[in-house]
């Protein structure tokens, strides 16, 4: 028997917008490179060169995320139940890690290089950077095109659950019994939410990369008419401000998804309280746990003790429960525990 999980394949369409944008990124993006690499040679420009090492932090992102894209394609198995959805944000966090090692770098060279300045050629590196500029701005536009078209929801392998949810109970026998019994009702439901978050590290890289193009264009057109060489070293310790803040921002989230932490836009209190209110015949919701699996995957489960009522009303609960979770907060992955 196949282990298959509801989600093991992305909607195709969306699944090849992104990938195309991707490689189309990754095209613009070794262009630039190969322009700015002998351009940053040619004019001695350390801001410029920071900005073709943060080029090539680029590139390297846009294959990481683009390698992420197709293996999240990739079915499950009986060792992955959710395939290799997560790669993606493992893909965000080195990321984040290669841009703060690129920043660190270049901030320890922007310093050397502000305290003994060195004559640049203000022209041709402004010639070259505006050439960076518009490559930078292709690849964001091709991304940011790539995020408008919605997450990549995944549709099922075994069987089809568009447009209707799991429905099945199972009746536990325990040791014990509350009120006759213990009957758990589990259902699931699948619905995304949200951004993509290796589109979003990609995009984020190349975004910043832009920056980094305008201020190594400023400080050109400023060395150009002043000769304040010292302007291109301070434009490289700035930049790698920028660069790092930006890489923590991906470090952090990309480990709260690794921790299972509760999705940003989700509080566990007003979830808790929003189920509790639902229905009037729940009594509590105990051993609530709210995460997210990978970009516009969240997950939820509870055991929810209610009065006695049929085995029929019970699910109903549990359904209306599902949905509600999916239709407030995003949360589509469900597993309620109905205890009578």
């Amino acid at each position: 028997m196949n282990a298959r999980s509801p989600h093991d394949l992305p909607n195709r369409s969306h699944y090849s917008q992104k990938r195309n944008a991707l490689l189309l990124a990754i095209a613009f993006g070794v262009l630039g490179f190969v322009i700015q690499v002998f351009g940053s040679l040619y004019t001695g420009s350390l801001a410029l060169l920071g900005d073709t090492a943060h080029l090539f932090t680029d590139l390297f992102s846009l294959l990481v995320s683009l390698l992420a894209l197709l293996l999240s394609a990739r079915p499950s198995t009986p060792f992955r139940s959710y395939g290799l959805f997560r790669l993606e944000i493992l893909a965000a966090f080195l990321n984040g890690a290669l841009l703060m090692v690129v920043s660190i770098g270049l901030a320890w060279e922007g310093v050397e290089r502000f305290l003994a300045p060195q004559p640049i050629l203000a022209l041709p590196l402004l010639v070259v950077a505006a050439i960076g500029l518009i490559f930078n701005l292709l690849s964001a536009w091709v991304l940011s095109r790539a995020m408008r078209f919605g997450p990549v929801e995944p549709k099922s392998c075994g069987h089809d659950h568009h447009g209707h949810h799991d429905n099945h109970a199972h009746e536990h026998h325990h040791g014990h019994h509350h009120h006759g019994g213990h009957v758990h009702l589990h259902g699931h439901h699948h619905h995304h939410h949200g951004e993509d978050r290796n589109l979003r590290s990609a995009f984020l890289h190349v975004l910043s990369d832009a920056v980094s193009s305008v201020a190594v264009i400023i400080g050109a057109i400023v060395a150009q008419f002043t000769e304040w060489y010292w302007i291109d070293p301070l434009l490289a310790i700035l930049l790698a401000v920028v660069i790092f803040r930006w890489s923590i921002r991906l470090i952090y989230d990309s480990t709260h998804v690794l921790l299972e932490g509760v999705p940003a836009h989700i509080s566990m209190d007003e979830v808790q309280k929003a189920l509790e209110t639902s229905d009037s015949r729940i009594r509590s919701v105990e051993d609530l746990h709210v995460w997210e699996l990978t970009s516009q995957m969240y997950a939820a489960t509870m055991e929810v003790k209610i009065e006695e009522v049929s085995l029929r009303e019970a699910d109903a609960i549990r359904l209306r429960l599902g949905e509600l979770l999916k239709e407030k907060y995003g949360i589509g992955h469900t597993v309620v525990a109905i205890k009578l």
